[in-house]
């Protein structure tokens, strides 16, 4: 699919390791819960910024603006067919979006959530099959990270191949 996007997201919000229930629900989601109201229309990133800071007590712009940028990736920019990569330890899982992100008051931690569709049928993938690119991106230490656009084909290429590794039962050499 061109143009598709690739993000990087861990699903750990508060150190609180929550795959297991991303792959339950065909969901991921993010942190963040107590700032509400970012699904309504015309919101700038600006905006996103400063309720983050009002719903956090945060004084620093640039702590904020760190915190809303990925809400602002996983509320606005993630679309679905893009690709998120999850990582766990040693492996990661690879999942399709297929919805528009929603808030669920219910949650007690992660209430911005999207629906996916999990590959590989949600078994997670040695990271010694991926790239090199897809390796270095694996690595980022963030909640999320958005591939840029110039390199997000590559990234694809390397999620679709590994994808298939992983189906043919293939282990790195």
């Amino acid at each position: 699919m061109e143009g598709r996007n690739v993000f990087i997201l861990r699903l750990a919000p508060l150190e609180q390791d929550m795959t297991q229930e991303a792959l339950e629900k065909d969901e991921i989601f993010v942190g963040w819960k107590e700032v509400k109201g970012l699904l309504e229309e015309g919101l700038s990133f600006y905006d996103f910024r400063e309720r983050v800071k009002a719903a956090y007590k945060i004084e620093n712009n640039l702590l904020a603006a760190n915190f809303a940028k990925s809400l602002w990736w996983f509320l606005k920019e993630m679309k679905p067919g893009d690709y998120v990569v999850v990582p766990s330890g040693g492996e990661f899982y690879v999942a399709e979006v297929v919805g528009d992100p929603y808030y669920d008051e219910s949650h007690p931690i992660a209430a911005h959530r999207r629906p996916v569709r999990w590959f590989n049928d949600k078994k997670p993938i040695p990271r010694e099959l991926a790239s090199d690119a897809l390796k270095n991106r694996l690595n980022h230490p963030g909640t999320l990270l958005r591939t840029k656009k110039q390199v997000a084909d590559i990234v694809v290429a390397d999620i679709e191949k590994v994808l298939e590794d992983a189906r043919r039962g293939e282990t790195p050499i």
